[in-house]
């Protein structure tokens, strides 16, 4: 299932972006991983540092990570699509949408470790 309709992410911001991935963050999964990412959003002119450590993701606007583990510059409108499985961070690289510097491998896991749920979870059971 998708986590969210096209609709509903393309009218987030970036952080609220950043505030979804971390609550779709499965913890027990990303119990142990370390990573440094950082976002270039050239048609909004942001950039974001992305940590996920202690099974949380955090993120800085305005700042970049100067060790970071991969860095990805791309329009706002292609996380949301990858985010949907849209498309793959591979296409989006072979089509020169996508540029990055670094391992790609950590956004991929990154994205590994998100939970995946349907819009009509129970947020309260009876």
């Amino acid at each position: 299932p998708r986590t969210a309709s096209p609709d509903i992410l393309g009218a987030m911001t970036p952080p609220m972006i950043f505030d979804y991935m971390g609550m779709r963050l499965d913890g027990p999964r990303a119990a142990g991983v370390e990573l440094r990412l950082n976002f270039v959003f050239p048609d909004l002119e942001e950039e974001y540092a992305v940590s996920v450590e202690n099974s949380h993701l955090s993120y800085v606007a305005g700042k970049q990570h100067e060790r970071a583990d991969v860095t990805l510059s791309m329009r706002r409108p292609i996380l949301d699509r990858i985010q949907l499985g849209v498309t793959t961070l591979d296409e989006q690289i072979a089509s020169g949408d996508v540029q990055v510097q670094g391992d790609r491998r950590k956004f991929v896991q990154l994205m590994g470790l998100m939970d995946r749920f349907g819009p009509g979870f129970n947020i309260v059971t009876p």
